[in-house]
């Protein structure tokens, strides 16, 4: 017959076993915190550029571009106009 502690012996794991287990299950909780901080990350740069994009749309509405093509389109020839 078999005491309870030789049982634990035979039933429980070697603590190399639960440590090797804990080191890698810290590890991946490691990996899984950067990744979530890039996506973090990521999203606070797109949400800053529709921010600022916002902000330079209210500031200058116009499309220069555009007025620029308009104005060269309306130049005549030889009057530097």
């Amino acid at each position: 017959m078999h005491s309870t502690v030789s049982l634990l012996g035979i039933l429980a794991p070697p603590l190399f076993v639960i440590d090797y287990k804990l080191t890698a299950a810290r590890q991946a909780s490691t990996k899984v915190k950067e990744g979530v901080d890039r996506l973090l990350e990521r999203h606070d740069d797109r949400e800053r550029r529709e921010q600022h994009r916002a902000l330079f749309d209210w500031l200058a509405p116009f499309n220069y571009g555009t007025q620029q093509s308009d104005f060269i389109s309306r130049r005549q020839e030889g009057t530097g106009q």
